[in-house]
């Protein structure tokens, strides 16, 4: 999972009027897969084409939750098939009586226990471990994180496979790299590796999934990395350092 920062797109506005005036969610399908490089906001695997994916909202669109969302950019996540098949109009709230029934009513007020790739303090509060299976960093958040995975079955096998083989390529670089990290030469290569794998490119999957678990990696290897300067050689995109490495 992943932080979007919806208000990064051009002409947010104008995008906006011209859903509404459309009252067709594919009109922006394109411009959202942009922000993240064709991967699901949600589990940040790569969708090839905007044929293959679909517009979730987040606060589900059905009569009985929130039909005045329906076509609200920002209700809106750029997401897999499977992630969006998975969730439908699950919505679970941490107490049901604060839920909004009709516009007016005030949504701030609910507590959402679905993380939301739009929210930054829910994306600075989650890591990955090393099989690729999201974790929650604080105590408060833990419930947030099982609803999620439970609702978007994000730690069944099938679902987790592509993930955990691409971690454990990331895990043996770094631990090649802590291996022999006296040699420049082939230390300076894993750096490479590593560094092309968290590049923002179409086709590159679990990018923010794979930075956020470097960064414990790191501090659980503190003390075996002193005296290298694989923290300053690591090219973390800009936006996961302002928001991910700043908080």
């Amino acid at each position: 999972m992943r932080y979007i920062d919806i208000n990064s797109i051009e002409n947010l506005d104008e995008l906006q009027l011209r859903l509404k005036e459309c009252r067709n969610w594919s009109c922006v399908k394109e411009v959202l897969s942009e922000l993240s490089q064709k991967t699901c906001w949600y589990c940040e695997h790569y969708v090839p084409a905007t044929g293959y994916a679909e517009v979730d909202h987040w606060r589900p669109k059905a009569q009985n939750m929130y039909p005045w969302l329906e076509f609200e950019l920002k209700n809106y996540i750029y997401s897999c098939k499977c992630c969006n098949n998975k969730k439908l109009n699950k919505f679970p709230l941490k107490d049901e009586t604060k839920r909004a029934k009709i516009s007016t009513d005030d949504i701030s007020k609910e507590e959402p226990l679905l993380l939301n790739p739009l929210n930054k303090s829910d994306i600075q509060s989650i890591c990955y471990d090393m099989s690729g299976r999201l974790v929650p960093k604080k105590n408060e958040i833990r419930d947030k994180v099982r609803k999620t995975k439970e609702i978007l079955q994000l730690d069944t096998t099938d679902r987790l496979a592509e993930k955990s083989k691409a971690f454990s390529v990331l895990c043996s670089d770094l631990d090649t790299y802590l291996q022999f990290k006296s040699n420049e030469e082939f230390a300076n290569e894993m750096i490479k590796k590593i560094n092309e794998k968290i590049k923002y490119e179409e086709g590159n999957p679990f990018v923010w999934s794979f930075c956020m678990y470097i960064e414990s990696w790191f501090k659980e290897n503190d003390t075996k990395l002193v005296g290298t300067n694989i923290r300053e050689k690591i090219k973390f995109p800009e936006d996961f350092k302002e928001v991910y490495l700043n908080n």
